[in-house]
């Protein structure tokens, strides 16, 4: 099962049309959440939030880009995607507040969004068919790895 993807734009219009065709031809079959409003992304944001595959967030204004930094504490367990207002080095440096894994601006090609989204579904899905490493190996598994290993060592 795909995972949805949360959008949080403000703008009902030309932007949003945008960015929605943009994703809507970059990814295929990932449900869609839409927040049209701060209020609705943050009650959003307080629901458990491991169901999504990420968030791209499009911040119109420095006012609603203000108000997503405000709710940064809720998205740092979510891949980020920012699509700021403007390109200015303010604007980008309180941008760099939310983490994202990928920032750009209203004007720019949107198509990117998709891509980088796109991308991350594709690294993700090689991590899961890695196998793991000893040191990435949680819990019970770690700690038997490690008594093993302490064994063998001994023997010699």
């Amino acid at each position: 099962m795909n995972r949805p993807l949360l959008i949080y734009t403000s703008q009902s219009g030309r932007t949003e049309e945008k960015l929605l065709k943009a994703l809507g031809e970059g990814i295929v079959n990932r449900p869609i959440e839409i927040c049209h409003t701060a209020d609705a992304l943050e009650r959003r944001l307080r629901r458990p939030v491991f169901d999504l595959a990420a968030a791209v967030l499009l911040a119109a204004s420095h006012a609603e880009l203000q108000r997503l930094i405000s709710l940064r504490e809720l998205l740092r367990d979510i891949k980020v995607i920012l699509i700021a207002p403007d390109s200015h080095p303010e604007t980008i440096v309180k941008g760099h507040l939310l983490k994202p894994r990928f920032l750009c601006e209203c004007a720019g090609d949107l198509t990117e969004v998709a891509a980088v989204l796109q991308r991350m579904a594709v690294n993700k899905k090689q991590q899961e068919r890695l196998p793991r490493r000893p040191g990435r190996q949680k819990g019970q598994e770690a700690k038997k790895a490690s008594i093993n290993a302490l064994e063998e060592e001994q023997a010699l």
